[in-house]
């Protein structure tokens, strides 16, 4: 009877150990950290496809320059991960040299340094969006990925608001 009385107990043990452990996990995943695997080449080399990251669901009220975010891509479910090269305040200006040659630009201590080139795709959605020169306006945030040849980021969408950040890495 003893030994009957020991086994159901320490199944009971086992079975709340079990369920605690369980109940942290989701907490842990849906309020604080949560898991992700890379899809895609947009942030190579940083961020390999296949990669395991893990997002910081508590970072996403304090977004920097160069942080990495997972943010939901504007009107759409699809979550992204891309790097952040403007905030609130930033001003960018859109470049044109020849017939071929569009950059994106940012302002750094009074002059305009090179962030990257556009295809004419990207110059005409940021020029129908912002106009030659924008600044990014408070609550949302300005990304590429890495891999700036092989990305659809906010060249392709415009600003991204805070709202929609996941987290950060």
């Amino acid at each position: 009877m003893e030994n009957s009385n020991t086994k159901r107990h320490t199944l009971k043990v086992a079975l709340m150990t079990a369920v605690i452990t369980i109940s942290l996990v989701i907490v842990i995943c849906v309020f604080f950290v949560s898991p992700m695997i890379v899809s895609g080449t947009s942030m190579y080399p940083t961020l390999e496809n296949g990669d395991l990251i893990f997002v910081n669901k508590i970072g996403r009220n304090n977004i920097e320059l160069n942080d990495i975010v997972v943010y939901q891509k504007p009107d759409s479910d699809i979550l992204v991960i891309k790097r952040v090269v403007g905030v609130e305040g930033d001003t960018f200006k859109l470049g044109h040299k020849g017939n071929n040659e569009f950059n994106l630009l940012k302002s750094v201590n009074n002059s305009y340094e090179k962030i990257c080139n556009l295809d004419l795709v990207q110059y005409s959605t940021l020029y129908n969006l912002y106009g030659d020169t924008f600044t990014i306006p408070k609550n949302h945030i300005f990304t590429l990925g890495d891999n700036r040849a092989n990305s659809n980021d906010s060249r392709n969408y415009g600003y991204v608001s805070i709202e929609n950040l996941v987290g950060k890495l």
